[in-house]
């Protein structure tokens, strides 16, 4: 994990540092799309957006401000329809990676960048679990 202050200049690091991520997620998440396949299920992931502070999302870049947030989606799909494991809760079959993020500490707007991949393997074994038990 990386952290530093944000600058206007730290625009292009955060957004290649998103691009390189993404290609790693989706390296790992292509290599259970057999497996997941096996039972019916397609994997549907990517990039995606939000600000947690106005409480809204995208699938487009958000400006980078304080409650910017960068994750990496990944969900189950069956017969085209999200797969939904508790359908009293309405809990879906799915899991987000943080990517980056941007908070104000104190008087200025702090950046962090996640690169660490070790538990994608891990949660991915889970979600193949929860997927094979439905």
């Amino acid at each position: 994990m990386k952290k530093f202050k944000y600058e206007l200049k730290t625009d292009p690091i955060i957004c290649e540092h998103e691009d390189f991520m993404k290609d790693m997620h989706q390296n790992i998440i292509k290599s259970y799309e057999d497996k997941f396949f096996e039972y019916g299920y397609k994997l549907k992931y990517g990039l995606g957006w939000y600000n947690f502070i106005k409480n809204e999302g995208s699938l487009e870049r958000l400006p980078f401000v304080n409650g910017y947030g960068c994750y990496f989606s990944v969900g189950v799909e069956k017969n085209g329809e999200v797969v939904c494991y508790d359908k009293e809760e309405g809990a879906t079959l799915g899991i987000d990676f943080n990517i980056s993020s941007i908070t104000r500490f104190f008087f200025h707007l702090n950046v962090i960048l996640c690169d660490d991949t070790d538990d994608i393997i891990e949660e991915m074994d889970k979600l193949l679990k929860i997927a094979t038990s439905l």
